[in-house]
Order: structure tokens, then sequence, then C-alpha cells
């Protein structure tokens, strides 16, 4: 990773940090259809998938100022919804 990346992760954490919803929109954008696919395969339903998703980024957006990287909220999202969905 590129240090212009790394400071681009940084900013995007510290504004999603402060509670700006464009930098929650930014990573729901960036995580969320992955995460969605694990979650269909696990549940073998689209809509009780939406529904645990839901969950799951609301609990995201409540820790929200726990997180140093991208990295560590992908991990957190997929043990969630992995969890959740089982």
């Amino acid at each position: 990773m590129s240090k212009e990346q790394v400071q681009e992760e940084h900013e995007l954490l510290r504004r999603m940090g402060k509670g700006d919803q464009q930098a929650f929109n930014e990573v729901f954008s960036l995580l969320y259809q992955r995460i969605t696919y694990m979650v269909v395969r696990l549940v073998g339903d689209e809509e009780d998938a939406k529904d645990i998703l839901a969950e799951v980024f609301i609990k995201l957006w409540d820790r929200r100022t726990s997180f140093q990287s991208l990295a560590a909220i992908k991990a957190f999202l997929y043990i969630s919804a992995r969890n959740k969905s089982l």
C-alpha cells in the first residue's frame, strides 16, 4: 500500500470516527457486496441476509471510533456477519 493510500485510509477512518456519514457510506460501498455474498451463501436467503447486514453495519456505526484500519473493519464485518448468520 502506498503512502498516499495509507493517508487516504487514515483520513477516511478519522472522518468516520467523527460521525461523517459520507465516510461511512464510502466504507459501506467498499465492503457491502463482498459481505453480502458470504451471508447469502450462509443463510440461503437474500432477505434474511439483508436483515443481518443491516444489523452488522449498525453495529459498525456504533463502534466506528474503535477501528485503526480498513482491514480491522473488514475483519469485524466478516466475523460479525458470519456469527450472526450462524
